[in-house]
């Protein structure tokens, strides 16, 4: 499941096509990021590849650490992409 409400968004894009069903990206105040929609093929980066979370899950590095010091997110059809503060994507 995911946090529930979320506060302090500073940005918000949507996602996904008939190949990967819709999901929604939001950056808060703090540099996080949070997914929520359909799971599929793991694009909510929370480690999971199936289900629908209506719930916001926060986004994970490879590490299972939560991404931090983003500045600016983008959705595509398929994919979603963060920007940190150091220029890094």
């Amino acid at each position: 499941g995911g946090t529930g409400f979320l506060s302090n968004i500073i940005d918000i894009q949507a996602g996904g096509n008939h190949a990967v069903p819709n999901f929604a990206t939001a950056l808060d105040s703090s540099g996080h990021v949070w997914n929520w929609g359909n799971a599929a093929n793991g694009v909510l980066g929370n480690g999971v590849t199936s289900g629908i979370y209506t719930t916001p899950v926060e986004v994970l590095t490879a590490a299972s650490h939560p991404l931090n010091n983003i500045v600016a997110i983008m959705n595509t059809e398929v994919n979603e992409f963060a920007l940190d503060s150091s220029g890094h994507i």
